[in-house]
């Protein structure tokens, strides 16, 4: 099956049309509900893709080692977890402003979820 992006550049826009039509009214597609504009194109074009035994196959594993990272992230302290979901909340934030050109350390971002969960905690005390 060839790729539909290069039907685009090489069929003229009936036969590319025609051929985006058959495939994502195809049985096996699922379609994702989000669309895609060509750049100097009119039209936008909905996506899709063709679940393949082997993107079903990665799917089970990653259920199946979803369930064993939650079995032993339920294992460990109140403690270790906050500790976790604070390391991964800073990574994350980290890479999300590296990625818009802010820069700041981790130290940075790790002082600034700790005032803010600080905040909260202090705000929820007072209400109660």
């Amino acid at each position: 099956m060839r790729y539909l992006y290069k039907l685009f550049y090489e069929k003229d826009k009936n036969e590319f049309h025609n051929k985006y039509f058959e495939r994502i009214n195809s049985d096996a597609v699922k379609r994702l509900m989000l669309f895609i504009k060509p750049i100097d194109q009119p039209e936008s074009f909905e996506l899709y893709y063709v679940p393949t035994n082997n993107i079903i196959d990665m799917v089970a594993k990653i259920y199946k080692l979803s369930g064993e990272l939650n079995f032993i992230f339920n294992q460990l302290s109140k403690v270790a977890k906050d500790h976790f979901i604070l390391k991964c909340l800073v990574e994350e934030l980290f890479n999300t402003n590296e990625l818009e050109g802010v820069k700041c350390s981790k130290e940075e971002i790790a002082r600034s979820v700790k005032t803010v969960k600080m905040k909260k905690m202090i705000k929820r005390d007072l209400i109660v």
